[in-house]
């Protein structure tokens, strides 16, 4: 804000600040015993105008970060910024054609999926992953009035949230396989706690055994005081092995095996003329069964995990893929779009804004997910 000089100046001995808006700055501080946040002042391009700068409790500030360069700079301000309360207007920041999960999507008469977790092996926090979130693994995918949930990561905690807030806690998830990182989340699912609610499961035969004894041992003592048996919903486990169909009421539901370790499995979820890909966990081997199954889909959600360039090399044999090997396949398959995602918990926003300009100089439809975003097809 403008600070401008006091209606006593003319009637007082002169000030012992620079300027008004060092005048301003310090007068709060010595007034109020809880105020604002007073951060500093300056003097604007013309030596008669002075200005202080405060965070505000209320959100009114805000900060145009695109005239920053370089990226990696302003990545960090946006990330700065929105720590201290401040609202952010940046070209960087949402993925082209998407909107906020707060949007109810029951009434969409297309294909939409929502990203409420995107994230790889652990959930991440702080300051340096506020553009793409640090939630692991939780995709809604939504069609004609109908759900389908892909992996149980930490993300699926907010989804249960958004679900009883829309009194629609009936749902079906689809499990890519049983790391932590996808199926931490079960135990915190609010329409699981929900009496009369059903929850159901499709879940891969993999290295791993029954699905239904896995989940069992998971959600049992001593890793959760509760049971699913005991949570309250009506918890349904149905298995199937990669290759076959599972059924979910509204979508048509297509698998393939992938390469990682203990196994995973991969999704072609449909809906009408829409399509999405959902291949995660999986480290590229040249094979074309995951390219026949992505073959034309509006969007391929991708294992981009590491980076070709970087990274990927010395992680070879880890079970996950590079945003170059996803692009590879999305030239393959005839896809039209391609979303990266499992980000890794070491990638932070600046390292994964470098990586999606990257892939955008070669696909500008493609893009890195967005936690709290969701994406109309």
């Amino acid at each position: 804000k403008e600070a401008t000089t006091s209606v006593l100046e003319d009637h007082l001995p002169k000030s012992r600040f620079k300027q008004p808006g060092e005048r301003v700055v310090q007068g709060q501080r010595m007034m109020q015993a809880a105020s604002d946040i007073f951060l500093g002042w300056t003097k604007g391009a013309r030596d008669d105008r002075f200005y202080y700068w405060r965070q505000l409790r209320d959100m009114k500030g805000s900060v145009e970060v695109e005239s920053m360069p370089p990226e990696k700079n302003a990545a960090r301000r946006v990330a700065r910024c929105r720590s201290a309360g401040l609202k952010v207007r940046s070209k960087i920041v949402p993925t082209p054609g998407a909107t906020s999960l707060q949007t109810d999507p029951s009434g969409d008469a297309g294909l939409s999926v929502g990203f409420w977790g995107v994230r790889g092996s652990a959930p991440v926090c702080g300051a340096d992953h506020l553009i793409f979130g640090g939630s692991t693994m939780c995709l809604e995918v939504c069609a004609g009035g109908h759900r389908v949930v892909v992996d149980a990561g930490t993300g699926l905690q907010r989804l249960g949230r958004a679900l009883m807030q829309r009194s629609a806690p009936d749902t079906d998830i689809l499990l890519t396989h049983f790391h932590l990182d996808h199926v931490m989340g079960l135990m915190t699912f609010g329409p699981l706690f929900r009496k009369g609610a059903t929850v159901t499961v499709h879940a891969p035969l993999l290295a791993a055994g029954d699905p239904a004894r896995v989940l069992d041992r998971l959600c049992n003592a001593p890793f959760f005081p509760l049971n699913t048996q005991e949570a309250g919903a009506d918890f349904v486990v149905n298995s199937f092995r990669p290759g076959e169909a599972p059924s979910v009421p509204g979508f048509e539901i297509s698998t393939v095996g992938l390469s990682h370790p203990g196994g995973a499995c991969g999704f072609r979820i449909a809906a009408g003329r829409r399509s999405v890909a959902v291949i995660i966990d999986h480290e590229h081997d040249g094979g074309d069964e995951v390219a026949r199954l992505c073959c034309d889909v509006d969007l391929i959600l991708y294992d981009a995990h590491w980076d070709q360039r970087s990274d990927y090399e010395a992680h070879r044999g880890w079970g996950h893929s590079t945003w170059q090997a996803g692009l590879e396949l999305l030239r393959a398959s005839g896809a039209k779009r391609l979303g990266c995602i499992h980000h890794a918990p070491t990638a932070t926003d600046a390292v994964l804004l470098e990586r999606e300009a990257a892939l955008q100089s070669e696909h500008a439809a493609s893009f890195f997910a967005r936690e709290g975003q969701r994406l109309s097809l």
